[in-house]
């Protein structure tokens, strides 16, 4: 399972499973350690309420990383952050969601203790490309031990849409902001 959000139709999922789901976090979480993240306390949840959930037809995918220089030097296989496509099949791909922290916080660490980091930097990060939608299967992990688990080898590259770089903007805007005012 690739996730990095879930998303629950509170309409149709009933209230068995949010009980259960609170049961978890309040309670059993503390007992023993179950799993690796809330993603799971999700899907035990529907579980054991015995509620139909399904998860995405689509694999994951990921957005390129411009400082890693991707669309230079592989632009089959992009290293960025994860991206989601909505959960339909329609033929037009539509993107759901980049978990992209990096995107908006290159230096967490601050800009202070990275050797010629630069406020400029923060928007030379915009990502131009995404790998395309493609049906979930299992990726290939063989050959090259130095790419990082973040890396989609093979998977090909096309061109974010134009409208991603005014939606990523709106949120470096702020960031930005108040990052130079601390």
């Amino acid at each position: 399972m690739d996730s990095s959000i879930v998303l629950i139709d509170k309409m149709r999922t009933g209230q068995k499973v949010f009980d259960v789901i609170l049961w978890f976090i309040t309670k059993e979480r503390f007992r023993f350690r179950y799993s690796h993240g809330d993603k799971e306390t999700f899907w035990f949840s529907f579980e054991l309420a015995h509620a139909p959930y399904s998860f995405s037809p689509w694999g994951v995918s990921v957005v390129s990383s411009t400082p890693n220089k991707d669309m230079t030097k592989h632009p089959n296989s992009l290293c960025g952050s994860i991206l989601q496509y909505m959960p339909n099949a329609s033929d037009n791909a539509e993107i759901l969601y980049v978990n992209g922290k990096a995107l908006l916080d290159p230096y967490p660490q601050g800009i202070d203790y990275v050797p010629k980091a630069q406020w400029n930097n923060m928007l030379n990060t915009f990502p131009t490309h995404m790998t395309p939608r493609q049906p979930r299967t299992e990726l290939n992990r063989t050959g090259d031990e130095k790419v990082y688990l973040e890396c989609l080898v093979g998977l090909g590259a096309t061109p974010l849409p134009d409208m991603f770089a005014g939606m990523l903007l709106r949120r470096h805007v702020p960031v930005a902001s108040i990052a130079r005012a601390i």
